[in-house]
């Protein structure tokens, strides 16, 4: 799955520096609490613009179409693509398949069948007939 090999580390990349981002800006805001606390008014106004970027970080990072949604999504391709996985390679599709699929077809889905093919087949109807295109199918079926 190319686009998730491609993507996913990019975008857990940025996910992760927007979380860091958001803890940054907690750290810096108990910082300048105790600062306060402690009346270090200098250690106060240093850590609150701190986390006033930090909180600049955080937005451009997380907030942003490259942030937790898409890390979200890249994570449910990973489940997707290991579901899928799981399951194992299709088993092929012939022409047995199409014949056993027809003969245990209910009614409803034999009419749908026939109608799709029938509204196909009106699409065709006016173009051009290519005589040397039918005869090269038709000779495929010579014994």
């Amino acid at each position: 799955m190319y686009w998730l090999e491609y993507y996913e580390p990019r975008i857990k990349i940025n996910y992760n520096a927007a979380y860091g981002s958001g803890c940054g800006v907690g750290q810096k805001l108990r910082a300048a609490g105790v600062a306060a606390g402690d009346e270090s008014w200098g250690n106060l106004q240093i850590n609150l613009d701190s986390a006033g970027d930090k909180m600049y970080d955080f937005a451009a990072e997380c907030l942003t179409r490259i942030g937790h949604q898409n890390y979200n999504l890249s994570q449910w391709l990973v489940k997707a693509n290991d579901y899928l996985d799981a399951m194992g390679e299709p088993e092929p599709f012939t022409m047995d398949t199409l014949i056993n699929a027809m003969l245990t077809a209910t009614p409803e889905q034999i009419t749908y069948f026939i109608g799709l093919v029938d509204a196909y087949r009106l699409t065709i109807w006016n173009e051009p007939f290519n005589a040397e295109f039918y005869a090269a199918i038709a000779r495929g079926f010579e014994r």
